[in-house]
């Protein structure tokens, strides 16, 4: 059974190290310490499972070369994030970021990585902050045992460092159980109204879908849109491109009437006013057409929606900028075959792929499965048989035009599993 848990991320002192036993040095390093019980024993088994384990943790740099090489751990842990190091401390979102990037974890996997510490204010504090599954070791005598509000309640509890194996055996199992396919809804309901319009995306979330797709468009004085274009003609009463014209003046556009004259009243909306509206209804899919990738990042960070998001353009260069601003944000990149989908690793970090219904593979499958890289088969027809065999490959993602009525059949798919 392929792991879904993609990576486990530990804290040091206390939840590794008794820190009642440590002997420092002048400079407040440790030298040496002894290990909570079942502390070694654990991390062996953690990497004997296949998981990527990283040391999340605040300190001296030293005090964790010091430690872990005496008792044989430093080479078992294929990332460090050392607040000495990167230069702020838990539950700060960098700490746990930086292990991340590491780790060549993007945002759309957080929720399957386990954050395990014994600090309510900096372990439990920053993973919950950040999607990550929380693990709190209940062990030591000198922290809070009480949380100070529900960013410091975590998800699961246990007592001793070796519990940390059934916990995991125990949500491996839930995650085969529980995983349903998100669903992507293309364009809005664009069967049912305009597409890139707040009308096609009020029905896109009454239908429950986990993200809408937004097309990004750029007017001339810079404002961004949802919007597909570039030409105006074909679901606006405007002529020319969206880039030639002002913001007031795509603000004046009727964007519904050429799909019926009931929709007259809808306008291009700006993308600051869709994210507002659409935060904790949905998470977004970022189709740009043109934008400029800095002033993209900081509106998506503006709204937090930093982890309920991914991105993808046609422009090979501002997908290269995009990931060199920002590694953890999301990235979709379009494929057809196993080749295509390592070079979209290499090259780009790619969380998600994109691939045809008939080039789905059991090899493609397994080649993303190793990169933890996400599944999302697009597909564009109103095709029953189709959505069955997308449901039977059981990827994450789907992207279609009718999630209408492929949210029906998968209903039933799952209640016939289950």
């Amino acid at each position: 059974m392929e792991n879904k848990i993609v990576a486990v991320l530990l804290d040091c002192g206390d939840t590794l190290v008794d820190e009642g036993t440590e002997i420092k040095n002048s400079a407040g390093a440790t030298l040496e310490a002894e290990l909570i019980p079942g502390a070694t024993e654990m991390v062996h088994k953690v990497k004997r499972c296949g998981y990527r384990v990283a040391l999340v943790a605040d300190g001296p740099s030293a005090t964790f070369q010091n430690v872990l090489t005496q008792h044989n751990l430093h080479h078992l842990f294929d990332a460090f994030a050392i607040s000495d190091e990167v230069g702020v401390d838990k539950p700060d979102q960098r700490m746990f970021v930086h292990a991340m990037n590491q780790l060549g974890i993007s945002r759309t996997n957080y929720n399957r990585v386990l954050m395990v510490g014994n600090n309510l204010e900096r372990d439990i504090r920053g993973a919950n902050a950040l999607g990550i599954i929380s693990v709190w070791l209940h062990w030591s005598p000198r922290r809070s045992k009480i949380p100070a509000d529900d960013l410091e309640v975590p998800q699961h509890t246990i007592e001793q460092p070796l519990d940390l194996i059934p916990l995991i055996e125990s949500l491996e199992n839930q995650f085969q159980l529980q995983q349903r396919i998100e669903i992507v809804c293309h364009r809005g309901a664009n069967e049912y109204a305009p597409e890139n319009t707040f009308a096609a995306a009020e029905i896109c979330v009454g239908w429950g879908v986990d993200y809408l797709e937004v097309d990004v468009n750029t007017s001339r004085d810079g404002v961004l849109y949802n919007f597909h274009g570039p030409e105006l003609e074909l679901t606006t009463n405007g002529k020319g491109k969206i880039d030639r014209l002002l913001s007031s003046e795509v603000d004046q556009l009727d964007a519904g009437s050429w799909f019926n004259p009931k929709f007259e009243h809808q306008r291009v909306p700006r993308l600051e006013k869709l994210l507002e509206w659409i935060k904790g209804k949905a998470k977004v899919f970022f189709d740009v057409k043109a934008a400029d990738p800095k002033k993209l990042i900081d509106l998506v960070y503006s709204f937090g929606i930093e982890n309920e998001c991914f991105f993808w353009s046609s422009d090979d260069e501002w997908l290269k900028t995009m990931h060199q601003l920002d590694p953890s944000l999301p990235i979709k990149i379009n494929v057809k075959t196993v080749d295509e989908v390592i070079d979209a690793h290499k090259t780009y970090g790619a969380s998600i792929v994109e691939v045809s219904l008939d080039n789905t593979t059991q090899d493609l499958v397994k080649v993303c499965q190793h990169y933890s890289i996400k599944i999302m088969i697009y597909h564009q027809q109103k095709d029953a048989k189709a959505f069955y065999d997308i449901l039977e490959w059981g990827v994450e993602m789907v992207n279609l035009n009718h999630a209408d009525a492929f949210t029906k059949i998968a209903q039933v798919f799952y209640d016939e599993r289950h």
